[in-house]
């Protein structure tokens, strides 16, 4: 992925050390949130198979619950694990890549410092070896450091790297094999490193796989790198080949379980386009823009071009099918690993552009201010649950006020955010800080730089609803007790 008209500037030695203290200001930021518990699935799940990892196992026996008893075998079945009763053990459902990072890092460190090291220290590997690739593909320090910089505050980026997951691990790796593959077009080695790289990213997360026609595209200047390549990685395909094989019966099963039930046709537009939405939101001014038509600028090499599109978009369309990818922002955590190509996309974009049309690029900059001249716009996605009603009804029985008796007619989240004072700026003006609407307004709007929003609060009084019958109960007389004497004592 080499430019062909590199950028022969070297970085300033001040770039070192400025470098090295945003870094370590990073990585004190991540590790001061980061949560070295199970917070879910997941999170469970690894830190479970780490700890048995630690102990030298991999799979757990079943517990006997004495005096309990249960239909199936699932309900001793802990998250993270699949019960297995016929031999009496439980097996971890997720890939063993991140637990055998972090039994290995808890070992040595302990298991409150061990997950933090691993979560930061991907994090902060990531972000160099972004900084890193773009450098070997001949982008302008100022422009490599930037892309670093975007990866790093990347929303995603940040809510993974504070919890016991994978995918910011799964990146980091993904980011080393590119790297090294990038260097291998020389060096024999590099090329073993390649593979190496690559299997652990796929010991990690097994759909890294999908990265493999882009490392055979920056690897097929000849047939020797990718022989190089393929036995780095032969390793760590044998490994987990064998470790299916122990845990599932199979070389080509997973603990995951069919895939075809959570893919579907139907999901592709939806998710492509929650995809599109939340990337554009989250990248920097026009990221996401820069980033696809630098698939079509010739300057950049068809060989580069095809490696980026490989990398980007066969993770992408993948997981658009996935019925789970749609549902909220962090879900970009999937695709995770293929956003260093569209950032790195970005700036080969960026580069050609300050090379050739500074003046276009001054001109695109101004359109980009007046187009981002809201001050931290608010999104949000309505997810309705067990929990929230799609359509809530007021109960006919009993004594209810408030919200179930009546809503407003306009969005109940703008009324909530409203009344938070997220829809006003951030200033010690009174006259632009929180002004209650008075009691005949019908509607309360707000017109500032952070959002233009209007919201109906006049009340929409929920219909009545009954569970159900409640017939009349005939019961006889009530006992009257004639009292002569002593009343107090009945």
């Amino acid at each position: 992925m080499s430019n062909p008209n590199p950028s022969p500037s070297a970085a300033p030695r001040w770039f070192a050390w400025l470098a090295a203290v945003a870094l370590l200001v990073y990585g004190g930021f991540l590790g001061a949130y980061f949560t070295p518990v199970a917070g879910g699935s997941d999170s469970s799940g690894y830190l479970n198979a780490a700890r048995l990892l630690a102990r030298g196992q991999i799979t757990a026996p079943m517990r006997d619950f004495s005096g309990l008893t249960a239909s199936s075998a699932t309900q001793f079945q802990p998250l993270g694990f699949i019960a297995e009763p016929a031999r009496q053990r439980l097996v971890p459902t997720y890939p063993l890549g991140l637990p055998a990072h972090l039994a290995i890092a808890s070992t040595l460190f302990g298991w409150t410092i061990g997950p933090l090291l691993v979560g930061v220290g991907a994090a902060l590997a990531a972000i160099v070896l972004m900084y890193a690739i773009a450098r070997e593909c001949a982008i302008a320090w100022a422009l490599a450091a930037a892309g670093a910089v975007m990866l790093g505050v990347f929303p995603v980026t940040i809510f993974i790297a504070i919890q016991p997951l994978s995918d910011v691990l799964a990146t980091t790796w993904v980011l080393a094999a590119i790297y090294a593959a990038l260097r291998a077009r020389g060096s024999p080695r590099w090329a073993v490193a390649t593979g190496v790289a690559l299997s652990i990213a796929i010991l990690v997360r097994p759909t890294n796989v999908l990265i493999l026609p882009a490392i055979a595209a920056l690897l097929s200047a000849g047939w020797r790198p990718l022989i190089a390549a393929a036995m780095g990685g032969l390793p760590g395909a044998f490994l987990l080949l064998a470790t299916n094989a122990h845990l599932f019966g199979s070389p080509w099963r997973m603990g995951y379980g069919s895939i075809f039930e959570a893919f579907n046709f139907a999901y592709f537009g939806p998710t492509l386009l929650h995809f599109g939405k939340w990337l554009g939101l989250m990248l920097p001014g026009l990221g996401l823009f820069f980033g696809v038509i630098s698939f079509g600028l010739s300057r950049v090499g068809l060989r580069n071009r095809i490696a980026l599109a490989l990398w980007f978009f066969t993770p992408v369309i993948f997981y658009a099918y996935y019925e789970v990818s749609g549902q909220t922002w962090w879900c970009l955590r999937f695709i995770l690993p293929a956003v260093p190509a569209l950032i790195l996309s970005a700036l080969f974009t960026l580069d050609y552009f300050l090379a050739t049309h500074p003046r276009t690029l001054r001109i695109a900059s101004t359109l980009l201010a007046f187009w981002e001249k809201e001050d931290d716009p608010q999104h949000y996605d309505f997810l309705t649950s067990q929990f929230v009603n799609p359509s809530p009804q007021r109960h006919i029985l009993g004594i209810v006020g408030g919200n179930d008796v009546s809503l407003i007619k306009g969005n109940m989240v703008d009324l909530e955010s409203d009344l938070r004072g997220i829809n006003i700026p951030n200033t010690f003006c009174p006259w632009k800080q929180y002004q209650p609407p008075q009691r005949p307004q019908k509607e309360i709007v707000r017109d500032n730089r952070k959002i233009n929003l209007k919201i109906d609060v006049q009340k929409a009084h929920l219909p009545v609803y009954q569970m159900w019958a409640y017939p009349a109960v005939v019961a006889p007389e009530p006992i009257v007790n004639e009292v002569c004497v002593k009343p107090e004592k009945y």
